[in-house]
């Protein structure tokens, strides 16, 4: 089995190569600007004269910088060629820009969700939702501090979604919000906590996957953070300034001085059906960027065992279940438990 990873020099790109290469059976290929060694070839996603080097893949996943530099073009040429390529970004542009990709476009699979969110999330609200009769609505929620090491694809992406309206399906319909607006409060592995609701693209995952209702929102910590962003006016949160400067600083403190600093990461899925039922399910990783890695890398070697039967764009929860990802994370995780499910 051969999967490409494109972005396999970065941060989240390489957790999820040298998970990949954990199995025998996988020949990983870690795909970036310049090649560099055994292992590795070259592609750029602005120069379509690279693409071929993932001819012959069974699976080519991104998880270069989306913010910054499109997929499309990469994509369009695996679902021509009827390779399947799957996405890793939380960029809710990019991932709404790829959802329109139809089976009319080539015989390859376009799939969306690898990682913590957007992935394990994403099946978490499947899991959840076929635990109630007649779900309805799906409250998505996450934990985590920004005051962490991650790579640059991360920090980038965190400034950009601060610019977009927020976005929830409420009766069916899609509604706009400013950049972040007060969400309700989430039972997280760690405790209740107050949420904002913020742009990520769950929202319009879930629904598309669902067709139900969905909130979506983030529980930043230390909690002071979610203060400082709901006072904060959306002129401001969409002003090119202060993007720059919330990249520029949290670019200095996780690049810099929270390198090396693990970070958890918790999610909470909480389903809402006929007549007044509801479920809930959690999510604990201690390690929140290292359990990411190996999760792209998990749902790229489920892919590798199947060809989706759709063609086009299609969600991750619509071809594979959440307890055979996570039981392709514990045996590439070199025996080291990522996640713990609540």
């Amino acid at each position: 089995m051969k999967i490409v990873v494109v972005g396999g020099h970065g941060f989240l790109g390489a957790l999820a190569v040298a998970a990949l290469r954990r199995d025998p059976a996988v020949t990983a290929i870690a795909a970036g600007r310049t090649a560099r060694g055994d292992g590795s070839v070259r592609l750029d996603l602005t120069d379509p004269s690279s693409f071929a080097a993932v001819d012959g893949a069974d699976v080519v996943v991104d998880v270069a910088d989306a913010t910054t530099t499109a997929p499309d073009a990469l994509a369009a040429y695996c679902q021509q060629r009827g390779i399947t390529f799957l996405e890793a970004t939380s960029d809710r542009d990019v991932v709404t820009r790829l959802m329109a990709r139809t089976e009319h476009e080539g015989d390859g699979a376009v799939v969306l969700g690898a990682g913590i969110f957007t992935g394990l999330s994403n099946l978490m609200a499947r899991e959840v939702a076929a635990r109630v009769a007649g779900a309805r609505s799906v409250t998505w929620a996450v934990r985590s501090t920004p005051f962490s090491g991650a790579g640059t694809g991360t920090v980038k992406l965190m400034a950009a979604v601060l610019a977009m309206p927020t976005v929830r399906y409420k009766g069916g319909r899609r509604v706009e919000g400013p950049p972040v607006r007060v969400g309700p409060r989430m039972p997280f592995p760690s405790g209740e906590q107050p949420t904002i609701e913020v742009p990520f693209a769950e929202a319009e995952m879930i629904h598309r996957s669902l067709g139900v209702d969905v909130t979506v929102a983030m529980s930043p910590y230390p909690n002071t953070l979610q203060r400082v962003f709901l006072w904060t006016p959306a002129w401001v949160l969409r002003s090119g300034w202060y993007g720059w400067f919330m990249g520029a600083y949290f670019g200095l403190l996780r690049e810099v001085f929270l390198a090396k600093r693990a970070s958890p990461v918790e999610m909470v899925a909480r389903v809402e059906g006929e007549g007044g039922a509801t479920a809930t399910m959690t999510l604990r990783a201690d390690d929140g960027m290292r359990a990411g890695g190996v999760a792209i890398a998990a749902i790229a070697r489920v892919l590798g065992t199947r060809r989706p039967e759709r063609r086009g764009a299609v969600m991750v929860d619509e071809v594979m279940g959440l307890d055979e990802v996570l039981a392709a994370m514990d045996a590439l995780s070199g025996g080291r438990r990522e996640v713990v499910l609540g």
